[in-house]
């Protein structure tokens, strides 16, 4: 996924580095939501010992919250597809 944001110049910032996990939902106003976020540490062993990392801080997600018409228009926009073109990234 990218995330294009535009200033004077069109500059491309590639967050699939940074967050590995994506989640698409409505909120509860039945917006678009996108939300990025990293996998939580795994556990490890150290010297013979269990070693669980702390959970990440919420505020390490990247939220991205549509608008109603803009949600409508991308709803609209996937159902106008053809259905051979949908694809499993």
């Amino acid at each position: 996924m990218e995330l294009i944001e535009r200033e004077t110049k069109c500059q491309k910032k590639n967050y699939l580095e940074t967050y590995n996990k994506t989640q698409i939902s409505y909120n509860s106003y039945g917006h678009l939501t996108v939300r990025l976020f990293k996998s939580p540490p795994e556990p490890y062993y150290e010297n013979g010992e269990l070693k669980v990392p702390k959970p990440l801080e919420v505020e390490n997600d990247l939220l991205i919250n549509f608008t109603a018409d803009q949600t409508r228009q991308i709803i609209r926009f996937v159902k106008r597809l053809p259905e051979n073109s949908y694809y499993d990234c």
